[in-house]
């Protein structure tokens, strides 16, 4: 996805705007910011490459407890939804999906 990142001269800066300026901030190849919630952990691509076990085992987690895509939850994918606002990725919400997955046990729409 290009985005752009020149500045704006006049007028005040949309909330798309100043998302996309903060996100050119990032170091050592960040390319993305994030809201978490206290106590969410971050787990840096390397760990996982390094240890295949433990993403099979997080994500074989995350699927016990309802997560239909434990993929919505890595950074980056085509699976991670668009905030309204910022119009920057939304990495999945476990309460969310959650909801969902007990809305469509009980024969509920998404």
């Amino acid at each position: 996805m290009l985005v752009d990142t020149s500045p704006k001269y006049s007028g005040e800066p949309t909330a798309e705007a100043l998302a996309n300026g903060l996100a050119t901030l990032g170091r050592y190849g960040d390319n993305y910011m994030v809201h978490a919630a206290e106590g969410e952990t971050v787990i840096p691509r390397e760990v996982l490459d390094a240890n295949p076990g433990l993403k099979e085992d997080l994500f074989r987690q995350m699927t016990m407890m309802g997560i239909e895509n434990p993929n919505r939850y890595v950074v980056g994918t085509e699976l991670n939804s668009i905030k309204p606002i910022t119009r920057r990725a939304s990495v999945a919400s476990l309460h969310q999906d959650l909801l969902r997955s007990s809305k469509a046990d009980h024969g509920e729409t998404r």
